[in-house]
C-alpha cells in the first residue's frame, strides 16, 4: 500500500517537472524551473494527502 502511494507521488512529480522542463526548453530559459520548486512540494503534499 505505501509503495503504491509513493509510486503515484513519484509519477506526479516526474510529470510535473518534465512539463516545466519542456516549457523551459521552449523559452530557452532554464531559470524558470527554480520558480516551480515550491509549488512542486505543495503538489506532492496534495497527491500524498489524497492517497
Amino acid at each position: 500500500m505505501i509503495l503504491q502511494v509513493m509510486l503515484i507521488g513519484l509519477l506526479a512529480i516526474m510529470i510535473y517537472m518534465t512539463v516545466i522542463w519542456l516549457v523551459s526548453l521552449q523559452m530557452k530559459n532554464a531559470g524558470i524551473v527554480d520558480i516551480f520548486w515550491g509549488p512542486g512540494f505543495a503538489m506532492a503534499a496534495l497527491v500524498y494527502g489524497i492517497n
